[in-house]
């Protein structure tokens, strides 16, 4: 799990509140 290392909690954290306010199409 070192391919993280480009991407801060914090980022993964942002992304994930736009995610799930946006709600990704599938």
């Amino acid at each position: 799990m070192g391919r993280l290392d480009d991407i801060t909690l914090e980022e993964l954290y942002e992304l994930k509140e736009q995610i799930n306010e946006g709600k990704p199409r599938e």
